[in-house]
């Protein structure tokens, strides 16, 4: 099992110098990011001992508007270390409850350190949240009243997951923003290491995407101690619509190392969150459906046109007459039933040309022929390719197809549709990257 402390073991502090020297070096302006680099006072967790209270404080607060807030049951974690932290959209229909609302939407998760940080390289491994409406932000922060303390990593910026904002500020008036454009497309179900590395001596902030460097800020530098922040959570508008039910932010490992040298104002660590907010066993490591509703439990209202917060995730075209079926699904589950050429549908936002995905469901047609239908769109246009899984009379039938999404697809439209004449029954649906397809 792998430990979490302040390192000072001497093949935890191998394992870090050696990372060190395949991250480190001198950037193309002559800085030497690892001058000063204070190997011997690491702080470092790989959550494997869970998330432990001696370090972490669970978000459970909010912050903006028209979300809300960050839930503390949405934090959890596997057996083998990975913090899972759960983010519920506008499609959202579970038992949980938001800060300022009673139904649970556009609620986040935190992870917030008890300890305050100094100058020095931050760096955490995660992937990020992959739907449109919330962003992912590795973060530190420190308010005193005038002053507004903060670094800031922001992803699913701008409706783009290859763009990441790096942010510092001093006060609220006072920042320094920037919008990079990294190597990266976040949300590609893989991990990434995002960094920045804060100096007061000199004063700037480098900051990194899989050691790539994005930006580097000489102006606004925090000199004050700060926790570090990792979560996702729902700006008012810049980061999309939330149109999903449920996706997640996963985290593998943290660490931190000081930089020697560094002038700064030090703060006391603060005091744990109630216990009764940490989660207390593990959980198997949950497999996102991008298609929400998936299982066609939830009878909520089925609007026409455009989706609202609060109704169901499929949609009907107009005039459409699709109801749920109690007990006429796989296995005596719910089912959702068309007939005579009427379509249910619904958006899977967060696409990027260079995904393979697969998709997978179950139907039956009591008669005729139905079909469930991927059409690849950019944001607001035209269909750009089309593949389609059809039906045919019988039992319950289960089939998969494997596709590649075309230049500038950004988002897909989920069809279940049956033909003029049709009586058709669907359950079931599955569809995400392939790579995160889970097994059988």
């Amino acid at each position: 099992m792998k430990k979490t402390a302040l390192l000072l073991a001497a093949a935890l502090l191998a394992a870090a110098a050696a990372c060190f020297a395949a991250c480190g070096g001198t950037d193309e302006d002559g800085f030497d990011r690892d001058a000063g680099l204070d190997t011997e006072n690491v702080f470092f967790d790989d959550f494997t001992e869970g998330i432990r209270s001696e370090y972490w404080n669970i978000g459970n607060t909010k912050w903006g508007t028209n979300n809300g807030g960050v839930l503390a049951e949405n934090v959890s974690y596997t057996a083998d270390g990975i913090v899972v932290l759960q983010c519920n959209g506008d499609l959202y229909t579970g038992p949980l409850r938001g800060h300022g609302n009673s139904h649970g939407r556009r609620t986040g998760a935190q992870l917030v350190s008890r300890e305050y940080f100094g100058p020095g390289r931050f760096e955490v491994r995660l992937k990020c949240l992959p739907r449109l409406g919330s962003t992912t932000a590795f973060w530190t922060y420190y308010n005193d009243g005038p002053n507004n303390y903060e670094i800031d990593i922001e992803l699913n910026v701008e409706q783009d997951f290859t763009a990441v904002w790096n942010t510092n500020w001093l006060t609220l008036e006072q920042s320094d923003h920037f919008v990079a454009h990294s190597p990266a497309v976040h949300n590609d179900g893989e991990w990434h290491v995002y960094a920045f590395e804060w100096h007061t001596e000199p004063a700037r902030i480098d900051y990194y995407v899989d050691d790539v460097l994005t930006h580097t800020s000489q102006v606004y530098i925090p000199d004050t101690a700060m926790p570090v922040n990792i979560g996702n959570w729902f700006p008012d508008g810049w980061a999309g619509s939330p149109d999903f039910e449920t996706d997640y932010t996963f985290v593998d490992w943290f660490r931190y190392t000081p930089y020697r040298g560094n002038d700064h104002t030090p703060h006391a660590k603060d005091a744990a969150s109630d216990p009764a907010l940490y989660p207390s066993e593990p959980r198997a490591l949950p497999a996102a459906n991008l298609i929400s509703n998936a299982g066609m439990e939830s009878a909520a209202p089925m609007p026409e046109g455009s989706a609202q917060a609060g109704q169901n995730a499929w949609r009907q075209s107009d005039g459409g007459s699709a109801a749920f079926a109690a007990g006429e699904g796989v296995n005596g589950s719910a089912a959702l039933a068309l007939q005579d050429g009427k379509t249910a549908y619904q958006y899977i936002t967060g696409m990027h040309e260079s995904f393979e995905l697969t998709l997978r469901g179950s139907a039956k047609a009591r008669a005729g022929t139905g079909y469930i239908v991927v059409e690849c769109m950019p944001l607001y246009t035209e269909t750009l390719a089309e593949y389609t899984l059809a039906f045919g009379q019988g039992t319950f039938t289960e089939k998969e197809m494997t596709f590649s999404l075309p230049a500038g697809t950004r988002r897909l439209k989920i069809s279940l549709r049956a033909d003029e004449g049709a009586d058709v029954l669907f359950d079931d649906l599955f569809c995400n990257l392939s790579k995160k397809t889970p097994a059988a």
